[in-house]
């Protein structure tokens, strides 16, 4: 009888360690909208966020097609790990939504001046 209550008592105990090693990670990701950008130079895919900061983006999730189908300026929104502080931004992404279809003049334009001035873009 104690060896049967000491067993359901790991169970759970091990169910709720497992759940919030789970929160944990979700809380770890960074959600952010803006603006997709694909260099016309390299492969090179970037969003420029709400507040017009361009970050480039590294797929890590399992889809390689992950941001096919997505034109300059579509409005999206991306699940990523933390943004590195360097211009640009760079940063891993794991899932990326479509939001609305858009045009590269929905990208500021001093924003596409200072990646063509630092050779990201033609």
């Amino acid at each position: 009888m104690k060896r049967s209550i000491a067993v359901i008592l790991m169970i759970i105990l091990t169910a709720g360690i497992l759940a919030a090693c789970n929160q944990a990670q979700e809380d770890a990701y960074v959600t952010l909208t803006g603006r997709f950008l694909k260099s016309d130079i390299t492969d090179t895919v970037y969003i420029i966020t709400d507040d017009n900061m361009p970050v480039e983006l590294v797929n890590k999730s399992e889809d390689k097609e992950l941001f096919d189908g997505l034109y300059n300026g579509d409005r999206i929104e991306i699940k990523c790990g933390s943004v590195l502080e360097t211009y640009p931004g760079r940063t891993d992404v794991y899932k990326c939504s479509f939001i609305e279809q858009g045009n590269i003049k929905d990208i500021p334009s001093e924003v596409l001046t200072r990646l063509r001035e630092l050779g990201r873009i033609k």
